[in-house]
C-alpha cells in the first residue's frame, strides 16, 4: 500500500502540475536524453528506430527561441532505413560512439544493448522534402558518460 495522500496531492495549483509530454521533433541544440533502439520493418524495408526521451535541454542552438525548448519526458524518434546509404550512414554515425563504449562494432549487439541508454546528443532539424512545415530530428553527435 502507498503512503501517498491524495488530498495533499490535490491541494496544489494547476500551475504546479507537470505538462503532458509531447511527441515532437527536438529543437537544434544539446540535450541529455534516454535512447532506445529497436529493429523494425517499415513498408517492407528493414529499419532501426531510435527512440529519444528528453531528460533535459543543456543548450539550444542560437537560432532557437526558448519557447521551443522541450520538457522532460518529451519524445521523438529517428528511423534509419537500412536499404539506402543515408539511413545506413546515419545509423553508423549514431552507433559508432556507442559501439566504442561497449567494445564492439557488431551492429546487432549495439542495437540490442541500447535500451534507455542515458547520453548526450547534439541535434539539428531536417525539413520534410514533401511538406515544408514538417521537421524531423537529426542527431549530429552522441556523447556517452
Amino acid at each position: 500500500m502507498s503512503d501517498i495522500n491524495i488530498d495533499e496531492l490535490l491541494d496544489i495549483s494547476l500551475d504546479d502540475l507537470n505538462d503532458l509530454p509531447e511527441f515532437k521533433p527536438f529543437p537544434a541544440g544539446s540535450h541529455l536524453i534516454k535512447m532506445t533502439m529497436d529493429k523494425k520493418e517499415v513498408n517492407e524495408k528493414p529499419c532501426v528506430e531510435i527512440k529519444l526521451v528528453m531528460v533535459e535541454t543543456v543548450e539550444l542552438a542560437k537560432e532557437v527561441s526558448e519557447d521551443k525548448k522541450c520538457v522532460e519526458g518529451d519524445e521523438t524518434s529517428i528511423l534509419c532505413d537500412l536499404t539506402n546509404e543515408y539511413g545506413q550512414g546515419n545509423l553508423k554515425a549514431i552507433c559508432k560512439p556507442i559501439g566504442e563504449a561497449l567494445g564492439t562494432s557488431n551492429l546487432s549487439e549495439i542495437v540490442a544493448s541500447v535500451k534507455d541508454l542515458e547520453c548526450a546528443v547534439t541535434t539539428t532539424l531536417r525539413k520534410d522534402k514533401n511538406d515544408p512545415d514538417k521537421f524531423y530530428t537529426q542527431i549530429k553527435q552522441v556523447t556517452l558518460g
